[in-house]
């Protein structure tokens, strides 16, 4: 089609291709694969009649995941379809009113005007621009790739932020998350994040400014690998005490830790300035049989040069050293009693010996007393 479609109608197909169209209006579209090339902008208008499920609206779907490829630069206006996957690739700009239940951003640069919801963003390009109300405190963010820019400071209380393999490049832009994970490798020094807990994958090695506010610090680790993080200034809630959560997530883990592992130890976390009181450790699995208190390892805040690191170390009192330190105290006690039974017995043989001596003393001074009475009768 190389033509303008407007009006009610529906089309039903195995395969739409429809080439530089330069408005399309779409009540209801049902297809297995839908490929749309077009020049200017691409608006879709809709009571939540167009069915993205079983269908591919430009060239792909990948999963469950629906992609809207741009072949040219456009707009897309989205009004009342129901929650799904898409996709941007290009330079395009997400219209007001548009609600995305999954928004994955591939290439760039995107521009979002006001009003647009966006549940959960995928980040894979860039986005020059955000709306006030681009996030709400239920949504999330994960950033694989790209940058978020805003032309004057903007701040979002947000659910769940992810970092993934990648710096984190904000411009006046700042996320306040209930969550922050960090997966992979991310050297940016720059930026400060204030949360309620921060889960620190096995994969990662990363670098912040300042943490702030946080009262559950989760790592997950073992010990083929343990994530790294470098923070320059760390700085507890007010408001709780801090909890390490050691999470042992490999199941090729359970081994046991002769002598050779003594002086096993593991940075997990180093900060220049750390303010941080007090840290409770739970160490737990979810496929072994194991909790803090039968752990082989344990938590140690150490003086490493001009920082104050986290580590794992191995326990001093396992479990196993725990029993042999049970065993050998219930046989120095048995030595100890036994020692005490045959001293007792010497002290209570030596008093009945002098008893039986005083006695025999005793009779013989009164024999020789009864003998020097009867000579002089």
């Amino acid at each position: 089609m190389r033509s303008t479609l407007t009006g009610n109608f529906s089309i039903c197909c195995q395969k739409l291709i429809i080439y530089f169209a330069p408005w399309l209006y779409l009540d209801d579209v049902t297809a297995q694969e839908a490929n749309i090339y077009y020049i200017s902008n691409f608006t879709i208008v809709s009571d939540s009649y167009i069915k993205f499920q079983n269908c591919r609206i430009n060239i792909t779907k990948v999963s469950s995941l629906i992609k809207l490829q741009r072949i040219h630069d456009g707009t897309l206006t989205q009004i009342g379809i129901p929650p799904v996957n898409i996709e941007f690739s290009g330079k395009n700009h997400i219209k007001e009113y548009s609600k995305f239940n999954n928004l994955n951003i591939s290439e760039g640069p995107i521009t979002i005007s006001p009003n647009v919801s966006v549940n959960w963003l995928h980040l894979f390009g860039n986005i020059t621009a955000l709306a006030d109300y681009t996030f709400n405190e239920d949504s999330s963010v994960s950033i694989y790739s790209g940058q978020i820019n805003s032309s004057v400071p903007k701040t979002f209380k947000i659910k769940n932020l992810s970092v993934v393999n990648t710096d984190l490049s904000l411009t006046n832009v700042t996320f306040v998350p209930e969550n922050f994970v960090i997966s992979g490798s991310s050297d940016n020094y720059e930026h400060n994040i204030s949360c309620r807990s921060i889960v620190i994958n096995q994969d990662s090695h990363a670098s912040l400014n300042s943490l702030n506010d946080f009262c559950d610090i989760i790592f997950n680790y073992s010990i083929y690998q343990t994530g790294y993080l470098f923070v320059h200034n760390i700085t507890q809630s007010s408001e709780c005490n801090v909890t390490a959560h050691f999470i042992n997530n490999d199941i090729r883990d359970q081994v046991f830790y002769n002598d050779v592992w003594d002086n096993f130890s593991i940075d997990v976390l180093c900060s220049d300035i750390f303010n941080v009181h007090y840290i409770d450790a739970i160490f737990s699995s979810f496929h072994w049989n194991f909790n803090s208190s039968t752990s082989y390892f344990d938590m140690s805040i150490q003086n490493k040069s001009s920082q104050t690191c986290i580590s794992i170390v191995r326990r001093t009192d396992t479990p196993e050293n725990s029993d042999k330190h049970s065993s050998k105290n219930i046989k120095n006690i048995i030595i100890i009693s036994v020692c005490l039974f045959i001293v007792v017995a010497i002290i209570i043989t030596l008093i009945i010996i002098l008893v039986k001596r005083h006695r025999k003393l005793h009779d013989i001074e009164r024999f020789m007393s009864d003998t020097t009475s009867i000579t002089l009768l």
